[in-house]
């Protein structure tokens, strides 16, 4: 090794003892995550499965104009596995597996790519590594390590190794659903949707996950304090959204995003019951102003019922109809 490879580590070693450390450039950020992405590719596989993709590209897609740093190269692939879960490496790679994007309603997807779109727009892995490693190995040199040999290519190892297995802080993890609910909310989903999303990770919370993703589950906070957080976040959060006549967006809202089921006979008892006002419980009555959107309202009504019956499937009927004031009236009848 010359005396000049060997003097640049190191002077670049001290200047990243310093008080002020310079930050990784997007396109070296860029370069680490494409190195991990080979890896994770290469151990787990990719799936072709044309539907699945289309989804999963089709809601990606429609974050990124939106997520704070679209110049990114984002990439949105599907994983083969057993697994419920995605994660994301720095410079945009983002992966969901098979499971979740097949399980999950478009809604829901969306905060699920939008919460590990938000690790990579608040660069919380490179943060976590510049922690772990910088300080002993230099910023630079891990990137000259990039194309070369020996200890250099150790040391990228080392980063590698630390950006596809570390678990993120339980403050990251927070901010990320925060971000990934106002993100997911400025592409036009409703954000009551995330509670969809978190409902399915609390069902499933118990059951073998995987080892190599650290994304939505690795070190999050408890699933309820999750759920928690967003019911307070989400009944703020206005987003575009426009759909059919309001009985069938509602009813298609608690079918997808609760899996909740419309029951005929409920359908028929909730219609005469709003008619007549004899709104008796078990169900539940909505009051929409007049200028109220029906997107407002889906937000309120899958709020209310991800609430009332968190991760319990019900049968329902829901009916609609406008006051003399002008007014609109949803009623929801539930089985008991």
């Amino acid at each position: 090794m010359t005396r000049a490879r060997i003097l640049l580590p190191l002077a670049l070693l001290g200047l990243l003892c310093a008080p002020a450390r310079a930050e990784m450039s997007d396109a070296d950020e860029i370069e680490l995550g494409r190195a991990a992405a080979v890896k994770i590719e290469r151990q787990y596989g990719i799936s072709n499965d044309p539907v699945l993709n289309a989804k999963l590209q089709k809601v990606g897609r429609s974050l990124v104009p939106v997520c704070g740093r679209p110049e990114l190269p984002y990439q949105f692939k599907l994983l083969e596995g057993k697994e419920f879960n995605a994660m994301a490496l720095p410079g945009g790679f983002v992966y969901a597996t098979r499971p979740l994007v097949e399980a999950l309603p478009e809604g829901a997807l969306a905060f699920a790519l939008g919460h590990e779109i938000a690790h990579v727009t608040q660069r919380h892995s490179i943060h976590q590594a510049e922690a772990a490693r910088w300080q002993q190995i230099g910023m630079l040199a891990v990137m000259i390590g990039l194309g070369g040999s020996g200890s250099g290519a150790g040391s990228l190892a080392q980063v590698l190794n630390q950006v596809m297995t570390g678990q993120h802080s339980q403050g990251d993890e927070s901010e990320a659903d925060k971000l990934g609910i106002a993100t997911m909310a400025r592409a036009g989903y409703d954000p009551a949707y995330s509670l969809v999303t978190l409902h399915a990770l609390a069902e499933r919370a118990g059951s073998s996950q995987g080892s190599f993703l650290s994304g939505l589950l690795g070190s999050h906070p408890p699933t309820q304090d999750r759920i928690d957080e967003a019911l307070q976040q989400v009944p703020h959060i206005a987003f575009g959204n426009s759909g059919p006549a309001w009985g069938e967006t509602l009813v298609a809202a608690l079918r997808e995003g609760c899996d909740w089921q419309p029951d005929p006979a409920l359908q028929t008892r909730a219609a005469q019951a709003l008619e007549q006002m004899q709104l008796d419980p078990p169900g539940w009555l909505l009051v929409c102003p007049t200028d109220e959107p029906v997107a407002s309202v889906e937000r309120r009504l899958l709020t209310r019922a991800t609430a009332a019956s968190p991760g319990v499937a019900r049968r329902f009927g829901l009916a609609v109809r406008q006051a003399p004031n002008g007014e609109l009236l949803v009623w929801v009848e539930v089985n008991s």
